[in-house]
């Protein structure tokens, strides 16, 4: 029987197609990244409304970046961690919480900085209806 075999991307495009991979299965298995992409999607559209600064916009993309992006580190954590070691552990236990509570300081992060950046251009909006 022939099993498979892990090898290393042999060009920048087998790269770059392996890490489309793996943020569709991030997309497809996780229903908390499509619901960040949805709100981060929901900001973008906000920011280029209100035809925000450069600056702003860069930050706000910045922050929409850094939660996705540990949320998708996290499941990779909690796939291995469920792999290797699949019976209850408390070590697991605390590693997989870690992740989770990095995910959720992102997220109060973001929404601070967003709602600094969002809501006096918001209110600036209305007031100039």
């Amino acid at each position: 029987m022939h099993m498979k075999q892990w090898h290393r991307s042999s060009s920048i495009f087998e790269a770059f197609s392996f890490a489309l991979r793996g943020l569709q299965a991030a997309f497809v298995r996780e229903l908390n990244v499509r619901i960040q992409i949805l709100i981060g999607t929901l900001v973008v559209c906000t920011m280029l409304f209100l035809q925000l600064p450069l600056f702003h916009m860069a930050i706000l993309v910045l922050a929409i970046t850094i939660v996705i992006t540990l949320e998708m580190i996290n499941t990779s954590i909690e796939l291995i961690s469920n792999m290797v070691h699949p019976e209850f552990s408390e070590t697991i236990r605390s590693a997989k919480d870690m992740a989770a509570g990095a995910v959720l300081l992102a997220s109060i992060g973001a929404c601070i900085v967003g709602v600094m950046i969002l809501f006096p251009a918001i209110i600036s909006y209305v007031l100039s209806l």
